[in-house]
């Protein structure tokens, strides 16, 4: 790890932190991370680098050319970047904590119950109370013909209670999925074995001899092959997006709608038409390639064997949702069923690395070294429950009772693990969870054992912190940790490098992204601006409603109820214990019989990706990477699969270079006309 590394990984993080929102949310460029554990702005830059920048430095003198090493500390340092703009902070932060006060003004029920007033001080800009200053530049801009705002225009002693509410506990959090990679790390790199597709198709570009140029991948004609046919496909779709009448459409898009009209409930289906409207998506059958066998098959079958359970389900008149408007947050069958499926996956993985997460434990608290547990991981531990201690601490004091705080967290923390252990094992660069704490204690503790604030204040924590973790640090963090790994970089500098560039890029990100807020408004789209801000008001007003239903007394006896009491009046919905431990038990089942018989052909990642969004769109590719993949394997042999990885490998490069391409015209346009360019999105978002 040298200084040149830092910088150059410095140079590229910051860009991405800082103008990825700007890109994304102001202009509506195709997107610097597309939600993604492939952005296409960072190993978009990677390849032409690899390719352009480094031949030419070894040109001038070979010792010029960056070392592999330092190319993936430079990568790793980008990816954490990538946490920042998209949905693992600020494409809602600023929504989440402003937006309220308007939504306010626009509903009755809100004020009916006072809502706004059961918010802790600090959580939300102004407390909540509509803020002519804070709200009219926010909503509207205030951009004047080209003219760009200057930094005082932005209120910023309006946010920065606010802000100093929020900062302490993003950051705790990020220091809590920086130990909790580094403490996972050996076990599964190392101890399991587990895949890394992600990072090992990374670490593929980025190797080279010492006297090459460029590493052995490039030098390889079937990967030239598949980058230039998929690339091909993506540029000619590209210009018929810019110029429809004079350009051909190569359609990836599948059309078998023909079966809805014979059988009308499949489009009645909770994501039953995925079925019949297919996307071929190159990027997904080519990761296929770098799976095992029963991962590609187990995401490729995930939606064939949910749609026809949901179908049944659906008919004999069960709820097959995840939660009021399918909302992220109130849970629904589906999302207690993932939970459940969380919680079960995450006793799997610890019960797998018993042993050395118990060596692990007894050098944290003894301080004597134990057999194969290294001294980072014991820091990393220790750090770990300083931090989760702070957190919890925290949102005690804002007003949220301990027995759900202490619950909140480490619930919180599961998810990060999990949805890191899933793009480790799988390589599946597109996840959602798609449950959250405060969805789980809807139908646990029920609304009467529950009341208003604590949803309020639970709803606010998952929205800011947790909303969609696969766009978090921990995922992004552990492919980068396997990758420089592979590239001899040690992880505890890895990991503490990090820790470090996150902070850096969050202190640049966040005035950039206010004063984007109020120079171009809060752009008039339903994610940051109506869906996210409430999420945790209508479950609470909604709740309210029901408990002054109920009779005299009812409402005020939830809203005086103790912490103890709260877990005294438990009253858990049917729904979700049914769910929950449906969830629970298939996901023990099915790893019983991955590990009792060789011949299972089914993973038990299956219930924690299904009916979820990036299943629904990518189920077909898999399961076509799967076909392709084993017909190769068994007809052609395993050399022959060896040399279609490399073609593979093409394949994925040719459809990041495709998004970087459209990326770089829409800026270039942008710039020189200052019209919205025309966006070609072809990844699955």
């Amino acid at each position: 790890m040298t200084v040149r590394a830092i910088i150059i990984g410095l140079l590229a993080a910051i860009p991405i932190a800082a103008g990825g929102y700007i890109n994304d949310r102001v202009w509506g460029l195709e997107s610097l991370t597309a939600g993604h554990l492939i952005p296409v702005s960072v190993f978009g830059l990677l390849i032409l680098a690899i390719v352009l920048v480094n031949p030419a430095l070894f040109r001038l003198r070979p010792r010029l050319a960056f070392r592999p090493a330092e190319v993936g500390v430079a990568v790793m340092m980008a990816l954490v970047a990538c946490s920042l703009p998209g949905r693992g902070l600020f494409e809602q932060f600023t929504g989440i904590v402003a937006m309220p006060a308007h939504w306010n003004t626009q509903n009755v029920g809100w004020r009916k119950h006072n809502l706004i007033g059961y918010v802790p001080h600090g959580m939300l800009v102004s407390d909540g109370r509509y803020d002519d200053e804070v709200m009219k530049g926010f909503l509207t801009g205030l951009r004047s013909g080209d003219r760009n705002i200057g930094l005082d225009k932005v209120p910023w002693g309006k946010w920065q209670p606010t802000l100093l509410t929020w900062l302490p506990l993003i950051l705790l959090m990020a220091v809590c999925s920086v130990c909790l990679s580094l403490i996972v790390h050996r076990q599964w790199s190392s101890r399991e074995r587990l895949r890394y597709p992600i990072a090992d198709f990374a670490t593929s570009l980025m190797q080279r001899e010492s006297d090459k140029p460029i590493g052995p991948v490039f030098r390889n004609r079937l990967f030239w092959i598949g980058l230039g046919v998929v690339l091909g496909i993506r540029v000619c779709n590209g210009l018929n997006v810019w110029f429809p009448e004079n350009t051909i459409l190569i359609d990836l898009n599948l059309n078998f709608r023909a079966f809805e009209q014979k059988y009308p409930i499949i489009p009645q289906t909770h994501l039953g038409t995925g079925l019949t409207r297919p996307t071929i998506y190159p990027i997904a059958i080519a990761f296929s390639f770098f799976l095992a066998s029963e991962i590609s098959l187990t995401m490729g079958l995930s939606q064939w064997l949910f749609v026809p359970l949901a179908m049944v389900l659906t008919t004999y008149g069960y709820e097959i949702t995840s939660g009021p408007g399918d909302d992220y947050m109130s849970g629904g069958p589906l999302g207690w069923q993932r939970f459940g499926s969380y919680l079960a996956f995450g006793l799997i993985v610890l019960y797998a690395g018993r042993r050395y997460y118990w060596a692990l434990l007894k050098q944290t608290f003894t301080f004597r070294r134990q057999e194969n547990v290294e001294p980072y991981a014991a820091w990393a531990c220790r750090i770990l429950l300083v931090a989760m201690t702070a957190a919890i601490g925290i949102i005690i004091h804002l007003g949220l009772q301990w027995t759900l705080a202490v619950l909140t967290i480490p619930m919180m923390l599961l998810m990060f693990v999990c949805v890191s252990r899933i793009a480790a094992e799988t390589g599946l660069f597109f996840i959602q969870p798609r449950w959250q704490p405060m969805g789980v204690f809807l139908g646990l503790f029920g609304i009467h054992a529950l009341g208003p604030q604590a949803i309020i204040v639970t709803g606010l924590l998952c929205a800011v912190l947790s909303l969609d973790p696969s766009q978090g640090l921990m995922p992004f963090l552990t492919n980068g940790l396997k990758m420089c790994e592979n590239l001899d970089v040690k992880p505890a500098r890895t990991g503490w490098t990090a820790f470090g560039t996150f902070a850096v890029c969050l202190a640049v990100a966040l005035p950039v992204v206010l004063w984007a807020n109020y120079n171009w408004g809060l752009r008039d789209e339903d994610w940051p601006r109506r869906r996210v801000p409430v999420m945790a008001f209508n479950p609470a007003e909604a709740a309210a409603n029901k408990l002054k239903a109920a009779g005299a007394g009812v409402f005020e006896a939830s809203e005086k109820m103790g912490p103890v009491q709260r877990i005294l009046n438990i009253n858990p919905d049917p729904k979700f214990i049914h769910a929950g431990l449906f969830g629970f038990l298939v996901v023990l089942v099915f790893s019983t019989m991955r590990l009792r018989f060789s011949w299972w052909p089914l993973h038990p990642v299956m219930f924690l990706l299904w009916a979820t969004w990036p299943m629904h769109v990518m189920f077909h590719s898999f399961l076509l990477g799967w076909f392709v993949k084993t017909v190769v394997t068994k007809v052609a042999g395993h050399g022959t699969y060896r040399k279609c990885k490399t073609l593979m490998i093409g394949v994925i490069v040719g459809d990041l270079l495709g998004a970087a391409v459209f990326m770089i015209v829409g800026g270039v346009y942008f710039g020189l006309t200052g019209l919205m360019p025309k966006a070609y999105t072809y990844f699955p978002r």
